[in-house]
């Protein structure tokens, strides 16, 4: 059984020039995620972040996989996105040394939900705003 705990807020996946600095009010959210590469810079960010240099993809809505994923464990992704890929939903995942997330756009979240709870093997949980995310940015 894999869990996936419902991340109450609403997401933003923003990409910057290498060579533009990282906005400080990133920094202040709950969650985000910043992956630098020769070619750009991705962040995902909670929705109210403003960015206006920015290259932005709004309205993700987002899951965690509950607990510490080792490193050996294998599948887990795969088992989550397949069903989502086989009804047509796009899926933006990162990844942390602890678990994994993964985004959808938020006119699929309530589909992907239902998809997902049919599949047999997930099982969700919602997380409330302010409770305390241990492991994750």
């Amino acid at each position: 059984m894999i869990t996936l705990i419902e991340l109450p807020d609403e997401f933003k996946i923003i990409q910057i020039d290498t060579d533009q600095p990282i906005p400080a009010s990133v920094f202040d959210c709950d969650f985000y995620s910043i992956t630098k590469t020769k070619d750009e810079v991705s962040i995902i960010v909670n929705r109210h972040i403003d960015v206006p240099y920015a290259k932005i993809s709004d309205g993700w809505r987002g899951f965690k996989v509950e607990g510490i994923l080792e490193f050996s464990m294998v599948g887990i992704i795969y088992n989550i996105i397949a069903p989502l890929k086989e009804n047509g939903i796009s899926v933006f995942v990162t990844s942390t040394y602890n678990t994994d997330y993964l985004l959808v756009k938020e006119s699929s979240f309530d589909k992907s939900v239902e998809i997902l709870e049919n599949t047999g093997y997930i099982k969700l949980k919602k997380k409330k705003k302010n409770e305390s995310d241990q492991r994750g940015p």
